[in-house]
């Protein structure tokens, strides 16, 4: 009987230590980035193909912002992710140069896109307003 006991004890340990993997969304989430230091995870993506484009448009869950950029379809390397426009309830915000934003695309197929980038986005307003929100630790990887 105490060899029961001891079992059930041992069993109800391991089991109760096991976490749940899930406690970060933003691991899992199709895109990922730190925005001025606050790091946001956009969950729900919608894909556009047209011809060899591919238009990506990234919201977060309460839709309060987005990140949309666009690439051509098998290229992969370092500036294969262009048009760069992020908007929140204060504006939008574009790459105005290029070289503003930094990525690499590793993987870039009819059905899946994967890959990383940093860099800044300005106002793209004409009032004088130039904030500028800084990207860091961005990725992402979406199959469509």
């Amino acid at each position: 009987m105490k060899k029961i006991h001891l079992f059930i004890v041992v069993c109800t340990a391991v089991l109760s230590s096991c976490s749940n993997d899930d406690s970060n969304d933003s691991v899992n989430a199709p895109l990922s980035v730190t925005i001025n230091g606050i790091d946001k995870s956009f969950d729900e993506v919608d894909v556009e193909i047209s011809g060899d484009r591919v238009y990506v448009t990234a919201l977060t869950p309460n839709h309060s912002e987005t990140i949309s950029f666009e690439t051509t379809i098998n290229y992969v390397g370092d500036e294969m992710i262009y048009e760069v426009i992020y908007n929140n309830d204060n504006g939008v915000y574009r790459e105005i140069s290029v070289g503003d934003i930094l990525d690499n695309v590793e993987v870039n197929t009819e059905h899946r896109l994967k890959g990383t980038f940093h860099g800044s986005v300005k106002s793209i307003l004409l009032d004088g307003d130039n904030e500028t929100f800084s990207f860091t630790n961005g990725s992402f990887d979406i199959d469509y």
